[in-house]
């Protein structure tokens, strides 16, 4: 996970300032014990639904590091800002296309899952407008902390 998520966030800058992952704290231990301080100014929380279900009491690592109640930016009064199940429906979502994918050459897959994944992100972006949000693309330089 650690080489993917280097991939995906190649500099510090790019980073987002919060990364749920539902095994934050497995992660967290594996970046600490390689001294890897690529993650340093990212906040590593779990689901607050794994928190309470999936780890123990007695996890101390995981109740220092990975507690989302130790992100007060993460609460809004008595709501969390973020839906931080999102992973968790996408991959429902992405569940649905395995009887198409199952035989797939990866060329195939990749190409497939990346229009599902637009079409789908278009789909989203104009149930936003219409409930009157106001979803944009952050530009790639800025994404990425590059200067073009």
């Amino acid at each position: 996970m650690k080489e993917f998520l280097h991939a995906v966030y190649p500099t510090p800058q790019s980073l987002p300032a919060c990364l749920y992952y539902d095994c934050a704290c497995g992660l967290q231990k594996h970046i600490q014990s390689v001294g890897d301080h690529h993650f340093a100014g990212c906040a590593m929380p779990i689901d607050a639904f794994y928190m309470k279900t999936k780890h123990k009491e007695s996890d101390t690592f995981c109740g220092q590091h990975c507690n989302p109640a130790m992100f007060p930016d993460l609460v809004e009064g008595n709501h969390w800002r973020f839906n931080s199940s999102a992973t968790e429906m996408t991959n429902a979502w992405f569940s649905g296309y395995q009887a198409i994918v199952w035989e797939m050459w990866d060329d195939c897959y990749d190409f497939f899952l990346d229009e599902m994944i637009k079409w789908r992100n278009c789909f989203i972006i104009s149930q936003l407008h219409e409930c009157n949000m106001h979803p944009f693309d952050v530009p790639r330089p800025i994404l990425l902390g590059s200067p073009n």
